[in-house]
């Protein structure tokens, strides 16, 4: 991509990233590693809320606007599966595996970390 009139394209520390050294613009939509404003707008918040945004935003190190974006990211994102309610819906299906075959399983594994160590 070229740069903005004036400036010239050089490598970031970051993999992947291209910086302008006139005007500092990584062209992955980041500023000198804030995001770049493409929309603006309000919203009507309660005390509460608006009370622990700042809180955040605070907490944080980040501008309200930062705590925002990543709490929407968070939330977009697809929720990760439950590693407890598989192993319960796999019992549950008799799909697992037979207890001989578990027994075995381990006995090789024992037998073959004894054989390791002894190397």
């Amino acid at each position: 991509m070229a740069p903005p009139s004036g400036g010239a394209i050089f490598s970031s520390p970051l993999p992947g990233h291209e910086l302008c050294t006139v005007h500092r613009v990584s062209y992955d939509g980041m500023y000198c590693g804030m995001a770049i404003m493409t929309h603006r707008t309000t919203f009507a918040l309660d005390q509460v809320t608006a009370d622990r945004i700042r809180a955040l935003a605070h907490e944080w190190g980040v501008s309200q606007a930062e705590v925002i974006r990543r709490v929407i990211a968070e939330a977009a994102e697809p929720e990760a599966p439950d590693p407890i309610a598989a192993l319960d819906a796999l019992h549950a299906s008799g799909q697992g595996l037979s207890p001989q075959f578990a027994a075995d399983f381990l006995s090789d594994v024992r037998r073959d970390r004894a054989r390791w160590r002894s190397e």
